[in-house]
């Protein structure tokens, strides 16, 4: 499937992070609504691959070299604020934990542990349940990626293990809902979802933030402002005028971005994750499911493999909302494409 890369089609998403939270330490220096205000952020989606093009700030504001280089060492570390505001006392229970490991006395925290008080086992994720490494554990997970779509096949985990129908019941819930906090804390996904429907709607002039291939510097790929149209990137916007300052960025984003793309494009074999991708493993047009990547594009689709009875009841849970959902977008794009 190589062969059938459409640069125009593949997008992904620096939102979520890069650019939302840009707007919103933007606006608080300017003392304006973050709504109001927009940061282009070029380059990657972390850390210093996150270049804010402050210059180009709309409203346009003059902001001092000490502000400029404030801000820009905040927004590629901003993701250390989203952590923060999403697990909300954990500087303070990180701090208990030294204090317990320095040895002091009487050090005493609510933690989320295991324990026999309530009729529930041990849980701070799957791996923990099963004894193990989070890194050496793999679930499965097929259908999409939202509440009920998502189908956990706890029966095909690595390193096996034999959840009892209880414990299955529990973690089939928590994983589809365990997003939630995520989502609230990263509405710049939202954002960027509504930008993409408008786009498919034919709606003009829709221009916002994205990672695409582009050659717009020496590098495949460098998220860019691009004005999106009907399923596809219309047009990818050069980097316009950039200050002393931000070219001093650029070179260092694109520096660490080649090492991340090196690895990303050098073709190692047998790189199987779970992606949503067009599929013929079930009735519908699109499904979550286990893939072999390949260089610029997915080279096989495996099936879904023997489910157990659970599963299976799951499995027709996600097609029917998965079903609706998709049913929606592609009357959404074949209306205007009429």
């Amino acid at each position: 499937m190589g062969d059938k890369f459409d640069p125009k089609k593949l997008m992904g998403v620096t939102m979520l992070d890069a650019v939302n939270r840009a707007n919103i330490f933007g606006a608080e220096l300017m003392s304006h609504n973050p709504r109001e205000v927009v940061v282009p952020v070029v380059g990657g989606h972390a850390r210093v691959t996150i270049l804010p093009l402050l210059s180009q700030v709309k409203p346009p504001c003059s902001f001092t070299q000490k502000e400029i280089e404030y801000l820009t060492v905040r927004m590629e570390n901003g993701g250390i604020e989203v952590v923060k505001a999403k697990t909300g006392a954990a500087v303070k229970f990180e701090d208990a934990c030294l204090k317990g490991l320095r040895g002091d006395a009487n050090i005493v925290e609510c933690a989320f542990v295991a324990t026999h008080v309530t009729e529930l086992p041990f849980f701070a994720s799957k791996a923990e349940v099963m004894s193990h490494n989070p890194r050496e554990v793999v679930v499965p997970v097929v259908g999409g990626h939202a509440r009920v779509t998502i189908l956990p096949l706890l029966s095909h985990v690595k390193l096996p293990c034999s959840f009892t129908q209880k414990e299955i019941d529990y973690l089939t819930d928590r994983m589809e809902n365990g997003g939630i906090e995520v989502v609230k804390a990263k509405s710049g996904a939202v954002k960027f979802a509504d930008a993409c429907l408008k786009g498919l709607r034919g709606d003009a002039s829709i221009v916002e933030c994205t990672f695409v291939a582009t050659h717009m510097t020496e590098l495949p790929f460098f998220a860019s402002k691009v004005r999106l149209g009907r399923c596809e990137v219309d047009e990818v916007y050069g980097l316009g005028p950039l200050n002393k300052y931000e070219r001093m960025g650029l070179e260092k984003a694109k520096e660490e971005l080649e090492g991340v793309l090196r690895k990303g494009l050098r073709g190692d074999a047998n790189i199987v994750e779970c992606a949503f991708v067009a599929t013929h493993v079930t009735g519908l047009p699109f499904f979550a499911s286990k893939v072999r990547l390949g260089r610029c594009g997915v080279d096989e689709v495996y099936g879904l493999g023997p489910l157990n009875e659970y599963e299976r009841m799951g499995l027709e849970k996600t097609k029917k909302e998965l079903e609706g959902v998709l049913r929606k977008v592609l009357a959404l794009c074949r209306s205007k494409d009429s």
